[in-house]
């Protein structure tokens, strides 16, 4: 309410002064908690580089003093296939280019093996089946990977699971909760339907309310703007605060306004499914060009669609699996001349050693390649991995460091919805009274089946129940009446389904553990690596194909951070930075996008004023400004975008001719300096 008491003051004061520290804690990044949370993540860091390291010391064999592992030999083999064929009849190996055997000097056993060759080549257009992409029972435990499944790989992590969870469905909404309008309905039966005290219940006060993306920034914006008139006499609601100004002005003329927030009664909290996919999508999208695209290349994604597919994430499970092919793979590699070195010299490899070892190899600037790849692996897919495994583990304080630690994904790029997202759910966790936030740490996730690695956040939950609600849903279009009856009679349902099965000896697979099968994938994609040498080029930055990337790709951690810097500032502090609108441009992933970004058709009228001002002011000759400005402000100014771009790019070349004479003439007047200097050096 507006007449506000001297306490209620002094409370709003009080969390504008904790709003600014925290967000100063979060710009500093120097606290206890940030402390912990980096501690958090190199705690799982550690344990994947030790196995990184286990995998890649069991391969390791010395011939003759340098050691040797199955992926040089692969590679080896794979020259060979490309480059020589094998004669059918003696078993020398030839040059694809030679017509006669330099064995046993016959033109028939290279004509026959050609033949064969083309005969056993693979069809170019058949996708080749990867059945490591897929949920699979894989029997033959040979092919089983190191890292066996995923529900026993998380083991080692703590779990606070306290037993499994009901899901209590209520009578569907029937709106699609896209608008303002339509929020605001499903946000009122939540809060009647929980006995929210500020609907007329008894029940509670306050609630959580847990949604993905687009449902947040809405609740997000009702939160900030729904009011209600707390006039006597009138509890009328609204959905913006302009409405209630036209209210009070034609309703309550002369009265002081009074209203209450209608939606402060909930803390808002982003599903972790969604949080996840949008964290994958994100590194795809910053990694695509330097590595992904050729890792998806291999496992068979080869059509330009297909490429599409895999890059957008379309499959979040196929794209989790892509991940962890990644993740291990690029481990494995990056731990590979640290290990080599230690048996060298017989020391004891350790992750610890490796990430000393790594840290001064590219402390030294060469070795781009190398420093990009450890800081998008050691921070974000192991962040992402981390994600992961302290949501089926509910690991809350591993899940806020994991969140902590990939930050830089959203801010980098352009994903403004998540930078939101980011920002107000770490906002809000530290402004929530102590009580508040270990409630919403204790069910960072839940489990319905009891497994203690299986648990899923409220959205996961809930979309897989409505899964459910339809498979009981007859064909064709159903009506509000069905959907009414389907949750309603959901528990019953469900029973006779479970029952059924018993009674048939039917065994659900649901939380089966299953092997991850991605071996085959690792191994083809650490050739690729190892081959193409890759992590042992120096200077140039380039990607696993040899595209020439951005120089400043390499320094993307800084650079996202000082982005999100900037936005905390201006969207909660409220500054106003001179550049800031570059700021919320991508960082560019090759120079090409830079050069677009940079480009003058990229600006708005307003940047490109500014610029014209910057350019207008630094002209020198009085009378060329005064020429210049004049045009600009009678011709150009208000006369649309085109023109202010035609008369930017004029001026542009003007200054670049005004710099070329100012430079002609200071080299005529210091040859003139220096030839009568020389005269009088002549003279004495």
């Amino acid at each position: 309410m507006t007449n506000k008491s001297s306490s209620e003051e002094k409370s709003e004061n009080d969390k504008e002064v904790k709003l600014r520290g925290v967000i100063n804690c979060m710009i500093d990044q120097v606290s206890e908690l940030y402390v912990k949370m980096e501690i958090d993540h190199n705690e799982q860091l550690y344990h994947f580089i030790d196995h990184a390291i286990e995998v890649v010391l069991a391969e390791q064999q010395d011939k003759d003093g340098h050691f040797e592992d199955p992926i040089d030999l692969k590679v080896r083999q794979d020259i060979v296939e490309e480059n020589y064929i094998k004669c059918a009849a003696c078993g020398t190996l030839n040059s694809k280019r030679k017509q006669k055997c330099t064995g046993c000097d016959e033109r028939e056993g290279i004509k026959k093996a050609k033949l064969d060759q083309k005969n056993t080549k693979p069809d170019p257009k058949k996708k080749e089946k990867i059945p490591k992409l897929v949920f699979i029972h894989d029997e033959d435990q040979s092919k089983v990977s190191t890292v066996t499944t995923e529900f026993t790989q998380y083991d080692h992590i703590t779990t606070n699971h306290k037993g499994k969870h009901e899901l209590v469905l209520t009578d569907p909404v029937y709106c699609n909760p896209n608008s303002i309008k339509s929020v605001a309905l499903v946000l009122r039966k939540i809060g009647q339907e929980n006995g929210i005290h500020r609907y007329g219940g008894n029940k509670c006060h306050w609630t959580f309310v847990c949604c993905d993306g687009l449902p947040y920034l809405i609740i997000k914006k009702l939160k900030e703007e729904a009011l209600v008139c707390a006039i006597t006499g009138c509890h009328e609601t609204f959905l913006s605060r302009d409405l209630y100004e036209k209210h009070c002005e034609q309703i309550h003329q002369g009265s002081e306004k009074q209203f209450m927030h209608e939606f402060d009664w909930m803390y808002l909290r982003i599903g972790a499914g969604h949080y996840e996919m949008n964290l994958v999508k994100s590194f795809f999208e910053l990694n695509w060009t330097p590595f992904l695209e050729t890792l998806c290349e291999i496992m068979g994604f080869c059509t330009d669609s297909s490429k599409q597919f895999a890059k957008s994430c379309k499959d979040h499970h196929k794209s989790w699996r892509l991940l962890l092919i990644f993740h291990l793979s690029s481990f494995q590699e990056l731990v590979l001349p640290y290990v080599r070195n230690c048996l060298s010299t017989r020391c004891p490899p350790t992750a610890k050693g490796f990430l000393t070892s790594g840290i001064e190899k590219y402390s030294y600037g060469n070795y781009q390649n190398f420093k990009y790849m450890l800081d998008q692996v050691c921070k974000f897919s192991q962040g992402i991995v981390n994600f992961r495994m302290a949501t089926w583990r509910n690991n809350a304080d591993l899940l806020k460091s994991s969140k902590y630690m990939t930050k830089e994904l959203f801010h980098g790029r352009n994903h403004p919805k998540y930078q939101k997202i980011e920002l107000y759910d770490t906002i809000q966790d530290r402004m929530m009274p102590d009580n508040v936030r270990e409630l919403n740490d204790l069910y960072a996730s839940i489990t319905t089946s009891g497994n203690p690695s299986a648990g899923e956040d409220l959205d996961f939950v809930l979309e897989e129940k409505n899964k459910q609600l339809k498979a009981w849903i007859p064909k064709g279009m159903p009506t509000d009446i069905i959907w009414q009856t389907v949750c309603r009679n959901n528990r019953a349902l469900e029973k006779i389904k479970n029952h059924s099965l018993s009674l048939f000896g039917i065994q659900s697979t649901k939380y089966v553990s299953r092997p991850l099968g991605i071996e085959d994938a690792i191994t083809a994609y650490r050739t690729c690596l190892r081959r193409s040498n890759y992590l042992d080029k120096e200077k140039d930055h380039t990607s696993i194909s040899g595209m020439a990337l951005d120089e400043g790709l390499v320094n993307f951690v800084h650079e996202a951070t000082k982005k999100r810097i900037v936005m905390l500032r201006t969207e909660f502090l409220g500054e106003i930075f001179e550049e800031q609108s570059t700021f919320k441009h991508p960082l560019p992933i090759t120079p090409s996008e830079r050069e677009k970004l940079q480009s003058f058709g990229n600006m708005t009228i307003k940047q490109i004023q500014k610029e014209i001002h910057k350019m207008l002011n630094k002209i020198p000759d009085p009378f060329q400004f005064d020429y210049h400005n004049y045009i600009y402000e009678q011709e150009v100014e208000t006369k649309g975008k085109t023109k202010l771009l035609n008369f930017l790019e004029e001026l542009k070349r003007v200054m670049e001719t005004l710099d070329t004479e100012f430079e002609d003439q200071i080299r005529y007047n210091f040859d003139g300096y220096a030839c009568q200097h020389i005269k009088s050096y002549n003279i004495w």
